[in-house]
């Protein structure tokens, strides 16, 4: 079955469909190039991640301050993430917020950034299989070459079940 075919999984939701036809959410491709094999390549699968999204909303000037972009990630997760029976395992989650983190970072930063830390408080646990929506955005300017970023993985619904918080760490210039 190809891996397009299991975009289906975000066709009951509509609050999927809403990100997906909304003009404001801008559909990103990053997650198709082989930057991150990770994700789009290992995990990609009819078990595991069976379909993702990514979108981004450009950053709105509203006087007199700046509000700062956002990107969404809907994400199918199959029960070959599971690390007790049923249920999502953590790490999975924190690689989530870890990539999709970095999806706003590539679309605010326009350069290459670290993550120095990702401190994830987990809420209620994730059934599987389960279609998520990770938000991630910032509310602070970045200071120097460090960025605080800020994150959920959420039901769709407004339900969380995991917040994030990291620090992303701008790549030193060459010969400085």
């Amino acid at each position: 079955m190809s891996r397009q075919e299991h975009l289906i999984d975000f066709d009951p939701y509509p609050w999927c469909r809403q990100v997906i036809s909304s003009p404001a959410w801008r559909p990103l491709t990053t997650r198709s190039t082989s930057t991150n094999r990770l994700f789009t390549e290992t995990l990609w699968t009819d078990v595991t991640i069976r379909a993702h999204a990514s979108f981004y909303k450009p950053p709105t000037a509203a006087p007199p301050t700046k509000t700062g972009g956002e990107v969404r990630l809907l994400v199918s997760l199959g029960a070959g993430l599971d690390g007790h029976p049923g249920y999502c395992h953590g790490g999975m989650l924190a690689l989530i917020f870890d990539d999709t983190i970095h999806e706003l970072v590539e679309m605010e930063l326009k350069e290459a950034a670290v993550t120095a830390t990702l401190n994830v408080s987990y809420r209620r646990p994730v059934a599987t299989p389960a279609v998520v929506l990770c938000r991630v955005w910032s509310d602070k300017e970045p200071v120097g070459r460090k960025w605080v970023v800020r994150a959920t993985i959420e039901d769709g619904f407004g339900g969380v079940f995991a917040e994030c918080e990291s620090l992303v760490v701008k790549r030193r210039k060459e010969g400085l």
